[in-house]
């Protein structure tokens, strides 16, 4: 026997705020489903049903109050994209990205309609950093280019990222922007030292960008780096070193403490990238 939720609310034509037998609160989504439960107080929960649960009574507020501003055919683009979000890349994600993610391309579509122009270098070295899930974020803004007959940049690209890769570790959209934001300019600090542009499909490069994602990690979980030969390589390699100190520096600005053992094993992979000339 199929479960019944209580209507509560009808959001639009193809979503309905619902309460289960347990008394939680859900988002329930279907082609038509807002309009055949008018005047209906209970519907049988289907198979079809795209069912989630914002949790928090702020969250759940938030998206019921967001619905009417956003053309049915986005909230419907946006769904989609999660869904694929779930299957391509991780089973499990934080449901807020059903409001932050709908929110922010209702923003940039108003910002684009308007003609205001959003300019940000930032996204420069997101293929490198984020890769998979780059990649489907460009695969993404095509879609919704595609089909709402728009043409938003690819820096929407970047945003989209941000967005997915805070649902998946659920971190705050801050935090994610911050080491992506660190990442970018500790790659464009050792850059600017050598004078020259680091080819994305360089090894080292691919090996410097997982380590200090991991850098990151182990400097939130106060992991200590201990490196052995740390005395050797400041001796030896006293350009890299240095410019491992800068970008310890630049981390110090997102509150994230390198330490010296984490500086010297940073410095080996600048060192690397060095010896590419």
């Amino acid at each position: 026997m199929s479960e019944r939720l209580k209507v509560i609310k009808i959001l639009n034509n193809n979503i309905v705020l619902c309460k289960d037998e347990k008394g939680d609160k859900l988002i329930v989504e279907n082609k038509g489903l807002g309009f055949f439960s008018k005047n209906k107080l209970y519907i049988n929960k289907s198979k079809d049903f795209n069912v989630y649960m914002l949790q928090g009574r702020e969250n759940l507020n938030a998206y019921v109050d967001l619905i009417p501003k956003c053309d049915p055919k986005l909230i419907e683009i946006t769904g989609h994209i999660i869904e694929k979000i779930k299957t391509e890349l991780s089973g499990n994600v934080d449901e807020y990205i059903y409001i932050a993610l709908l929110d922010h391309l209702n923003f940039s579509i108003y910002r684009y309609k308007k003609g205001i122009k959003f300019e940000t270098g930032f996204f420069d070295e997101f293929s490198m950093i984020y890769g998979k899930i780059y990649d489907f974020s460009i695969r993404s803004l095509e879609y919704i280019n595609k089909s709402l007959d728009i043409n938003l940049p690819k820096e929407e690209a970047g945003f989209i990222t941000l967005h997915i890769d805070s649902a998946i570790n659920r971190n705050s959209m801050q935090k994610t922007q911050f080491i992506a934001e660190f990442i970018t300019r500790s790659l464009k600090t050792i850059e600017k030292d050598l004078g020259r542009k680091i080819p994305n499909n360089s090894i080292e490069k691919q090996r410097l960008i997982i380590h200090l994602k991991f850098a990151v990690k182990r400097a939130e979980n106060n992991e200590t780096a201990i490196n052995p030969l740390e005395d050797e390589i400041i001796r030896k390699y006293k350009r890299s070193y240095k410019i491992a100190k800068e970008i310890s520096k630049i981390a110090r600005e997102y509150n994230i403490n390198l330490l010296e053992g984490e500086v010297s094993y940073l410095a080996i992979h600048i060192q690397s990238i060095m010896m590419e000339e």
